[in-house]
């Protein structure tokens, strides 16, 4: 596939405040501390690890209001490229408060902001209209209100038609209305395949790609590693085994390193354990914080060494 640009699309972005307090208890006025804001959403933080991992990429985003303009600046700090689809609606806030008694961490994801359908006509427009020419395009995250069920499958076509890799992240209705688009790479955990194909998900995903829309199908176990099916046939590989501070991010950034991995012409297992490497790096950090290099580098030569 070549080392090219890489965009990725965030139809329901956030800014991810990441605080801690003492307690978690009701009634009371929670006094916390350690504010941290970061620019998050599923496609928001691939670009950021893509950025991080040495990869050319822009992050296409549809934000709005105060908070949209707050996404932009957190954005602009960590040099992640980006193209804004302004909206109307407000973008909205996700928290995450570790209680410091427990070391327990309770996340609160708000509502999508709306948009309209000229907005999201407006967006698809610019999205393929550019001179950008995209080696490949990655769209993940939840859908927000006023966004039909089908615009992934709707991009996924698109994709298709002018020769650029498509990847998808996503999950419920806008992933089940994806399934019989033609998509390069879709990444599901286990619940999710499990809620879609039932137990027997590694045979029905098998007869899934056989089928054809579905190039390559990735679902991840958590500590227990990722499996990888394709025409090729089957890939799995074991996560490293790392001591968990906060899981959040670690999806995207199995999904960044996956697909610049691909685009990098690596056999699938190397690609495979690159995304793993990258996921457990994620689990690492704090908050709402992601993957560094040097612990992606130093899982991933790990993990090559010991095969």
């Amino acid at each position: 596939m070549g080392n090219n640009l890489i965009l990725t699309l965030t139809l329901n972005p956030a800014v991810d405040v990441s605080i801690d307090a003492p307690e978690v208890v009701d009634t009371l006025k929670i006094r916390c501390e350690n504010a941290v804001y970061d620019p998050g959403g599923g496609g928001v933080n691939v670009a950021r690890i893509l950025q991080r991992l040495g990869g050319t990429t822009i992050a296409h985003i549809a934000a709005g209001g105060g908070v949209g303009r707050l996404l932009v600046s957190l954005l602009k700090a960590e040099d992640v490229s980006y193209y804004l689809h302004e909206i109307t609606a407000m973008t909205r806030q996700n928290f995450a408060v570790t209680e410091i008694s427990t070391g327990k961490q309770f996340r609160f994801v708000l509502p999508g902001s709306e948009m309209t359908r000229l907005e999201v006509d407006l967006l698809l427009e610019r999205l393929f209209a550019g001179p950008q020419n995209p080696k490949a395009i990655i769209a993940s995250g939840s859908l927000p209100p006023g966004v039909a069920d089908d615009i992934y499958a709707d991009i996924a076509r698109r994709c298709h038609g002018a020769g650029i890799f498509f990847a998808l992240d996503t999950s419920g209705a806008p992933l089940q209305q994806a399934l019989d688009a033609p998509i390069g790479l879709l990444k599901v955990n286990e619940r999710e395949i499990t809620d879609l194909l039932g137990t027997d998900w590694l045979r029905e995903g098998q007869a899934l790609v056989e089928r054809g829309s579905i190039n390559k199908l990735v679902v991840t176990k958590g500590a227990e590693g990722a499996v990888l099916i394709s025409d090729a046939g089957l890939v799995e590989a074991v996560s490293p085994p790392v001591k968990e501070i906060s899981a959040v991010g670690a999806g995207d950034s199995f999904m960044a390193a996956m697909v610049l991995a691909l685009c990098r012409d690596w056999p699938e297992k190397r690609a495979l354990k690159y995304a793993l490497a990258t996921g457990a790096a994620a689990a690492l950090t704090s908050a709402s914080d992601l993957a560094r290099r040097e612990d992606v580098d130093r899982l991933f030569s790990q993990m090559m060494e010991e095969n």
